[in-house]
């Protein structure tokens, strides 16, 4: 069965309370989203992420994602993906041996999970999902472990991200108000 979802958060909430691991392949994560992930799912749920910097995804989550591994004794296989823009929105559980896929616009954030307007389609399809599975796993290859010493890196290109998207956001508010 294939459904179409405008509110990723409910569905994950119910994937995610019984899921053994969790595929996450996303463009941006950030803290709201890192929370909603560690809050919802089992102790002993497995964690596989992929995540991209282009848009760009918090620091402060990726710390944190690397963390579940020392604190809470998850498993946890992080990836950042910076050879190519990476922007998918994939969502692969595991419960049960079944699977289950959420495939669409949202960002592991707290507008793409809950309040911004998003399409997400929920596949319920095995051969689909093991498809996805094959697919993430191909684009793992690609990318690079999750380290601190990535982390330390990237915050400076962050905050100066951060800093840059905020300037322009003035510059745009002060035309309209010329206008």
């Amino acid at each position: 069965m294939t459904k179409i979802t405008t509110k990723l958060s409910d569905n994950l909430k119910t994937a995610f309370k019984t899921a053994d691991a969790i595929w996450l392949a996303v463009a941006l994560l950030n803290l709201q989203g890192f929370d909603f992930i560690f809050k919802t799912i089992k102790k002993d749920c497995k964690i596989n992420f992929i995540g991209g910097i282009d848009l760009p995804t918090d620091p402060a989550a990726l710390t944190n994602l690397l963390l579940l591994k020392t604190k809470h004794k998850h498993t946890v296989s992080a990836y950042i993906l910076t050879k190519e823009v990476f922007h998918p929105k994939v969502y692969i559980i595991s419960s049960d041996n079944q699977l289950k896929s959420f495939v669409g616009s949202a960002n592991c954030t707290n507008g793409g999970l809950d309040t911004n307007i998003e399409m997400t389609v929920e596949i319920d399809n095995q051969e689909t999902s093991k498809n996805l599975l094959e697919w993430f796993f191909k684009i793992q290859g690609k990318s690079q472990i999750l380290t601190n010493d990535f982390i330390a890196d990237y915050l400076p290109k962050y905050k100066n991200r951060i800093k840059r998207r905020k300037e322009e956001q003035a510059e745009i508010k002060d035309l309209k108000e010329t206008e």
